[in-house]
């Protein structure tokens, strides 16, 4: 008895579960659950009026509707369920007509019409007595009149209006996707974003252990946003790619393939600089203005402002870049998010179309409208390097484009916007970083052996002298004459040396020495720089400008006041105020990191303006 007993309850169970799971899969089932006819002309053959409304929903709407029975339930079993229902026609509905048929309404006309897709045709409208010798079910469409209808269903989805990236979130570890939505009923449920990284052949290859699915949070503006993070895709770099899916309570839903991002762009915001847009790819083109006002393609050439580009830093962490030479800015033709769009130059409108984001990639810089939503880049087409070639709007950033990876390229040397730092000992912050990031990139000034700057170091007369000897392109000294016994072959400062002296630069500490391990005092480094813009630069260096009203401008020698004068005149060494007042310092070692950012000073205040028209 007791095992008949368990038997019973065993029975009774597996009853109860197939109940809940038959109800499950009529709740919300994965293929249609309707019955079908073979002898159709619809889709498939299959015509039957409940299986072409929930058929062709699906396939519009991307929906899976409730099973909701015969046809002359649905209307009711719909508001069961959930969903609006009403009188009015509308777009996207389905019709439910009082003599058992339904229909999908795809659009509604002015005169009151509605465009319904339909099955069971024949069955309903040209033989409307239930006639089983008449059972064939003919699939149709068109505009029909609202005679004998009953109601609508409403089955308006949710809608994704835009999707984009948050520029300002990608620091090469994450950036936020920001999805905006809506719903006529107010009535989001949830949004789910899919992301997985791209293959190395660019195919959608998503993997088990590489998909990660995140449901949105709202923000403050009534937006939806996720944070996609590189540790969350096995610290992988590359593309990025999305799905987002936007949920109602009743499981209705919009979907969106989110364009590929570039997880190794890292978003940047310096000051506001000058520079020519130059191709890492090949720095001798760059991106210049025509004489029609074309932003073309031209070879690099340090003469001309019309290569010079001027990079206002705006509000909203983007840039608009102006054209020295002729006031007009970068501009995406026509607010067009279009790949192939021209970057044309413009008078200034303030304009989204002319305010662009800027991103470190692989040792180059990257511009991305801000009128796009998926990143588009500033691009040279096909990387064709023909003099007068347009400059488009290119694809959305990705990996290893070089037609879209730039240098910001002065006259000498280039601007680092990196956040990495430059030397182990050089941290990000210090009042020197930048400048030392400078001199390193122009190859201006390099490091130690071990690897280290040595930022508090004092620096030596040869390393000067051979600064000045990059900064003059270092001409051939072959013929030159050494007159210094202390300067032997093979040095790292020897041919420096010859050709600072041959030049005027340097006399030397007496006539046959020129002590190049010794130190370099403030007012030396002045003496310096002012000879070298006299003698090779043709700089006339005599200047009115007082430096009597300086604390200590008595401590400046007598022959290093004039270069003193027009050195501070210039920016290019400013009072030290470590003191609370402003001191010249002239007889103090000057140290490695002050001269990489007195070398920087007039790099960029005297050498890179030298342009002409």
């Amino acid at each position: 008895m007791k095992t008949n007993h368990l038997l019973l309850k065993l029975l009774l169970g597996l009853i109860l579960f197939g109940f809940i799971i038959s109800m499950l899969n009529v709740s919300y089932a994965i293929d249609n659950p309707y019955p079908i006819r073979a002898n159709g002309n619809g889709p498939d053959g299959y015509c039957n009026c409940t299986w072409t409304a929930w058929q062709v929903t699906k396939e519009t709407l991307g929906m899976e509707l409730p099973s909701w029975g015969n046809a002359d339930l649905w209307y009711y079993n719909a508001q069961s369920s959930g969903f609006r229902v009403g009188s009015t026609p509308a777009k996207n509905s389905i019709v439910c007509y009082n003599y058992q048929h339904v229909g999908f309404v795809s659009d509604v006309n002015s005169n009151g019409e509605i465009y319904v897709k339909e099955g069971g045709f024949n069955y309903y409208h040209e033989n409307p007595v239930n006639d089983p010798s008449n059972d064939y079910f003919a699939f149709h469409e068109g505009w029909k009149n609202t005679e004998n209808v009953l109601g609508y269903i409403y089955l308006n989805p949710p809608v994704i209006d835009y999707a984009y990236v948050e520029p300002r979130s990608m620091n090469g570890k994450q950036y936020k996707i920001v999805i905006e939505a809506h719903d006529d009923d107010n009535n989001i449920n949830k949004v789910l974003v899919r992301t997985w990284t791209e293959t190395k052949s660019g195919a959608n290859g998503r993997t088990d252990d590489d998909l990660v699915e995140q449901i949105a949070k709202k923000n403050k503006k009534g937006h939806y946003e996720v944070t996609i993070k590189k540790s969350d895709h096995n610290n992988e770099g590359g593309m990025y790619r999305s799905e987002i899916y936007v949920f109602d309570a009743n499981g209705n839903h919009d979907h969106r393939v989110f364009e590929q991002v570039s997880m190794d762009s890292v978003y940047i915001n310096p000051p506001s600089f000058e520079a020519r847009i130059a191709l890492k790819s090949d720095p001798n083109w760059v991106i210049a203005v025509n004489g029609s006002g074309d932003v073309v393609l031209r070879p690099y050439d340090s003469t001309l402002k019309y290569q010079v580009w001027k990079f206002t830093k705006g509000d909203s962490g983007d840039f608009k870049i102006t054209n020295k030479q002729t006031g007009l800015v970068l501009d995406v033709e026509g607010l067009k998010d279009v790949h192939g769009t021209n970057i044309m130059s413009h008078t200034s409108n303030n304009q989204v179309n002319q305010r662009f984001y800027m991103f470190n990639y692989n040792g180059g810089v990257r511009f991305s409208a801000r009128c796009s939503s998926d990143l588009k880049g500033i691009d040279v087409p096909n990387l064709l390097l023909e003099e007068g070639n347009s400059i488009k709007l290119g694809s959305t950033l990705k990996s290893n484009n070089k037609a879209q990876t730039f240098i910001l390229r002065l006259q000498i040397g280039v601007i680092s916007l990196s956040n990495e730092q430059a030397y182990p000992d050089v941290p990000n912050g210090k009042w020197y970083t930048n400048s030392v990031k400078y001199v390193k990139n122009a190859e201006i000034m390099s490091g130690y052996a071990d690897g280290n700057f040595g930022p508090d170091d004092p620096i030596a007369r040869g390393q000067i002298a051979l600064m000045l000897y990059r900064l003059a392109g270092e001409p051939d000294v072959s013929d030159l004459d050494n007159p210094f016994t202390d300067v032997l072959d093979g040095k790292y400062f020897t041919n420096a040396v010859k050709w600072a002296y041959a030049n005027g630069i340097t006399t030397g500490k007496t006539a046959t020495s020129f002590d190049p391990y010794g130190n370099v005092t403030r007012q030396e480094l002045a003496l310096f720089i002012a000879r070298f813009a006299e003698k090779c630069l043709n700089i006339n260096t005599a200047t009115s400008y007082n430096i009597i009203g300086i604390a200590d401008y008595n401590d400046v020698a007598s022959w290093a006041r004039s270069a003193m004068q027009y050195i501070m005149e210039k920016g290019i060494i400013t009072g030290d105020m470590s003191a609370g007042y402003a001191r010249i310092l002239p007889k103090k070692n000057a140290t490695r990191a002050e001269s990489a950012t007195i070398f920087e000073r007039f790099i960029n205040g005297i050498m890179n303006n030298i342009t002409s028209e």
